[in-house]
């Protein structure tokens, strides 16, 4: 039974000084060789395999990404990181995940950073929603899945509800960390200027552009859009709840984000039917390890009861270790060094290497 509009607290702290990536660990020594294939390759949680792949988008260019599917039949979760990010920083989830019983779809969007096709000034939230639903629409045809769930963070954490409601369904859970319910307002809050404004007032015109977004160099065409594709305010975001009919929400938030404030989360997913809530309490926008291992184990614990009808609470979901962590960035870096170069036709070699291995099934079950 889903709760509706339930609220959890977790009790978990993080100052704004230790604000640092969520899984800064994984993404240690990270680099690759241009000549390595995108070969299969195991990982840590009981015969996961690391399965490269690439679905043309919609509308022109190349999605690419990995697989992590487990040996049995399981539910699938399609995750991608934050405005900026490469795929692997969603490697944490993505160890949690198939150790507690499910495959994961990992990939870099369109026109941001990483493997896929595009270059990030040309990014905008439509293509982003785009990609996320062209992904799940793969993986259920690839995968054996009905319906899928996502996991997001952030600005692409915002995408993903538009494409819950563009692609009815496609999507069981909408579950997102940080998720940004006012474009213009965390954006402004970041930038310390209302560019939607300027854009509005006439006072920026020229979409081809290049102005400082989030940290990066992107044309102001993601600006025009942000308007013309109703991005732009919480009313957006509560009519793509509202359209997204069938899914179900979780948002993980933290109670001290300076760039989304609790009552605009509270205003979109608070008063939504089939949400969920959690407060991951002194956490600022970018949650740091420890933090980072707390939302996970809620999502954990989440997914499981919805998903694979086998509750479990979050103290008691499987935690990788740090040998899991070492054996899944091995396996990445194999997998990953060739894969800018696959396209939807190639076909991968189905030979697995192996990377070294941890039984994660078999890891004690505390949050330590």
């Amino acid at each position: 039974m889903t709760t509706v509009n339930q609220t959890t607290t977790a009790n978990q702290t993080a100052t704004a000084n230790q604000a640092t990536t969520a899984n800064q660990a994984t993404t240690v020594n990270q680099a690759t060789t241009a000549n390595q294939t995108t070969t299969p390759s195991r990982t840590a949680a009981t015969g996961v395999a690391l399965e490269p792949f690439a679905v043309a988008g919609h509308d022109g260019g190349v999605v690419r990404g990995v697989v992590h599917r487990r040996p049995e039949p399981s539910p699938v979760v399609v995750l991608t990181a934050g405005l900026g990010m490469p795929m692997r920083r969603m490697l944490l989830p993505a160890l949690f995940l198939t150790a507690n019983g499910f495959t994961v779809v990992r990939f870099d969007p369109r026109n941001s950073v990483g493997v896929s096709d595009g270059d990030i000034a040309d990014f905008t939230l439509t293509g982003l929603a785009a990609d996320l639903a062209d992904v799940a629409e793969w993986a259920t045809g690839h995968l054996g899945a009905d319906r899928v769930a996502m996991f997001t963070a952030s600005l692409t954490g915002r995408a993903s509800l538009r494409a819950a409601a563009t692609r009815p369904g496609l999507f069981s859970i909408a579950a997102t960390v940080a998720c940004v319910v006012s474009v213009e307002q965390t954006l402004t809050r970041v930038k310390g200027e209302d560019v939607v404004a300027q854009w509005r007032a006439g006072e920026l015109d020229d979409p081809e552009a290049l102005g400082d977004l989030l940290d990066y160099r992107i044309k102001l065409n993601a600006v025009r859009s942000i308007i013309e594709d109703d991005w732009a305010g919480l009313d957006s975001t509560r009519r793509d709840v509202r359209r997204a009919t069938g899914v179900e929400f979780l948002n993980l938030y933290g109670d001290r984000d300076p760039w989304v404030f609790e009552e605009e989360t509270r205003e979109v997913f608070g008063t939504a039917a089939n949400s969920t809530l959690i407060v991951l309490r002194d956490a600022v926008h970018e949650l740091n390890f420890a933090t980072a291992k707390t939302a996970m184990q809620q999502l954990v614990a989440h997914f499981s009861t919805r998903l694979r009808d086998a509750p479990v609470s979050p103290e008691d979901a499987v935690v990788p270790s740090f040998d899991d962590f070492t054996a899944c960035n091995k396996a990445d870096r194999l997998i990953t060094a060739g894969l800018a170069s696959l396209s939807p036709t190639t076909t991968p070699t189905t030979d697995p290497t192996t990377a070294p291995t941890t039984d994660l099934l078999h890891e004690t079950r505390t949050g330590s």
